[in-house]
């Protein structure tokens, strides 16, 4: 069975250390490729369950305390470079109400995220950021509206895998080699290219020290890798698989600020020909996003280049003052 990149990055992991100790040696390891299902992820269609999925709530963030919204155009901000450009994601119109649901999670909302874009996605729990990602991996499929991918309409989750990287806050490592689990990504990845991918993601000279290199057996859940470092292994498989959109659901949660920033430097540098949607809890690196986005009550409150909403949004400053614990 193929497992999909996002798939193997949305497997919840534990969190280890790093050290050298405690290696293996790969010949009594199972290769993952044998290993069960990982995903078991199935579409809702229209809040009614044709095969289920689940997303977790996000994190707070500061509500709006003035009514200072306007409409927004699902393109506002793009670079002009990019007008006229079918997007890599298109929602048009989208609603979605959960099983229960008393109002739409959300609701007729429109977005476009162009080919080589990065836009970074905020909003408070409940404000509609995981149901957004889940119609856009194809977990959820719209009540009403349409969701395409270059210009086509959404394939599925399933289909879509080829197209959508996903990397969460808890990658998940296999206990099997540094090499096998890179081959998740694409089973004929030869350890030459093992290495190049590596040091694009700031691995090499760590797997450099362990014992057998890329042979080494990393540990249940990876556990001779640090948090930092095993999103940076995730971020390797991303790059094997050549997904042209990439989704980073809440990747840095749990990392101190230091780690957040040189991970975040790897990923952006890495990923810089790619579509990438980063949903976060914080302002920290939105400076080099070419949009933000937040998300409230289904719609898009701000949306806009992080320099003209510095200087046109009071809303806008007040959370950058805020993440930045200026706030009074």
């Amino acid at each position: 069975t193929r497992l999909s990149v996002s798939a193997v990055t949305n497997v919840p992991a534990t969190a280890g250390t790093a050290g050298d100790a405690g290696f293996q040696t790969a010949a009594n390891m199972q290769n993952p490729a044998s290993a069960p299902e990982v995903s078991t992820s199935k579409a809702v269609v229209g809040g009614q369950v044709s095969a289920g999925a689940s997303a977790a709530a996000g994190n707070e963030i500061v509500p709006n305390t003035e009514d200072d919204r306007t409409p927004l155009s699902p393109d506002r901000g793009v670079d002009s470079d990019l007008a006229g450009t079918v997007p890599a994601v298109r929602l048009r119109g989208v609603t979605f109400t959960h099983v229960g649901a008393l109002r739409p999670a959300v609701a007729g909302l429109s977005f476009d995220l162009m080919p080589g874009e990065k836009v970074a996605l905020l909003g408070r729990s409940g404000a509609g950021k995981s149901t957004l990602l889940s119609l856009i991996r194809g977990d959820l499929i719209p009540g009403t509206g349409e969701v395409e991918l270059f210009g086509d309409p959404h394939p599925g989750a399933d289909a879509a895998c080829v197209l959508i990287g996903v990397i969460n806050q808890d990658p998940h490592v296999f206990n099997t080699t540094v090499l096998d689990n890179l081959r998740i990504a694409r089973a004929d990845v030869s350890e030459d290219e093992a290495w190049r991918v590596l040091d694009r993601v700031g691995l090499r000279e760590r797997i450099e020290r362990f014992p057998e290199g890329v042979m080494s057996v990393v540990g249940e859940e990876g556990h001779l890798l640090s948090g930092g470092e095993r999103h940076r292994l995730a971020l390797a498989r991303i790059l094997l698989a050549d997904t042209p959109i990439v989704v980073l659901d809440e990747p840095f949660v749990g990392l101190d600020p230091a780690t957040e920033g040189s991970v975040l430097d790897a990923v952006l540098d890495a990923l810089a020909d790619r579509s990438l949607l980063m949903v976060t809890h914080h302002l920290q690196g939105v400076e080099r996003m070419d949009r933000v986005a937040f998300l409230e009550d289904g719609q898009f409150a701000l949306m806009g280049m992080p320099d003209d909403l510095a200087r046109t949004s009071a809303r806008y400053r007040r959370l950058l003052a805020a993440d930045r614990g200026l706030a009074g």
